[in-house]
């Protein structure tokens, strides 16, 4: 028994140190502390869904200005709220108004979340003019 926790714990301290070396340009974080700002406390989408939709619009406003390297949401709100559009399905869906700093510049994106059963949902977005 002494054995197999101390083969568990080699091996979690490897892995880890093993992860550290090799990722050592990634800085990992947790959930936002009391006292700092979150932009998405607003939001209705899980983190899982905030975090996929926040990938994607960097992804694509990266291409808007190559130059800029520091973007930052700084605020999220729903513009419409929840509506359901078949409860057969228990389809859901609202739309989130997602506004981004792109090195000074502030870029409005519409957020469009849909979300159907249980745990299955989908987004799009569009930028605002």
């Amino acid at each position: 028994m002494i054995a197999t926790a101390f083969v568990r714990f080699c091996s979690c301290f490897f892995l880890a140190f093993g992860l550290a070396i090799v990722l050592p340009g990634i800085t990992l974080t947790g959930p936002a502390q009391a006292g700092e700002s979150n932009p998405f406390e607003a939001s209705l989408a899980s983190n899982l869904l905030q975090s996929r939709a926040q990938i994607r619009i960097y992804r694509h406003d990266d291409q808007a200005d190559l130059a800029c390297q520091s973007r930052t949401f700084v605020a999220a709100k729903v513009v419409r709220t929840p509506r359901i559009v078949n409860e057969t399905l228990n389809e859901r869906k609202w739309i989130e108004r997602w506004v981004l700093d792109r090195c000074g510049d502030r870029v409005t994106y519409d957020v469009y979340f849909t979300e159907v059963g249980q745990g299955g949902a989908i987004f799009s977005f569009l930028e605002v003019q």
